[in-house]
């Protein structure tokens, strides 16, 4: 069983641990690791989400995402879910961090409160044909142009993260004009 440090709002550790389920009924804040992987042409690498997840089924994702188990660091986090999701052995120098937010989702089934790190890695494309995906938790992976991404926003078919893609639209743009 997954314990997951409880955290105050600004993301400092209370000295409690705590399960996932539990974590996301109490509206306790937790810690949660993101990355976006992109390639040399600006294209985003997404994940669908299996069909069976509880959680957003079948939406489109970024790369990778997940909890911070108590004791792993936040490298740590990113690292083992993607391998665990897309078979993606990412090296620790190429993940920079990118932004942070709170999510809260409070409905009938959720009380969940998170504190989101998003990183960001730059790798090449070619290297989707070695990835091992986890069926469990992801349907499929593809690269995306940045007019795709807009388009499944447009047609709500991505997670709901929209500072998150806003602040990607305006680096990626930042790339183009550096080249």
């Amino acid at each position: 069983m997954e314990l997951i440090d409880i955290l105050d709002e600004f993301g400092n550790k209370i000295g409690k641990t705590s399960t996932i389920k539990e974590l996301h009924t109490s509206g306790k804040w937790h810690k949660i690791v993101g990355i976006i992987i992109y390639d040399f042409n600006n294209n985003i690498l997404v994940q669908q989400r299996a069909l069976k997840q509880i959680s957003s089924p079948g939406k489109w994702d970024i790369a990778a995402a997940g909890h911070v188990n108590s004791g792993e660091t936040e490298i740590d986090a990113i690292k083992r879910e993607l391998f665990e999701e897309i078979g993606l052995d990412l090296e620790e120098d190429k993940v920079k961090f990118f932004m942070s937010y709170k999510k809260e989702v409070n409905n009938k089934t959720v009380n969940k409160k998170h504190l989101e790190d998003i990183y960001i890695a730059q790798i090449d494309s070619n290297c989707i044909e070695s990835f091992n995906i986890q069926k469990d938790e992801v349907q499929q992976v593809k690269w995306i142009s940045i007019n795709e991404l807009k388009e499944m926003i447009k047609n709500n078919q991505l997670l709901s993260r929209s500072n998150l893609y806003e602040r990607l639209f305006e680096f990626l743009r930042g790339d183009e004009n550096e080249t």
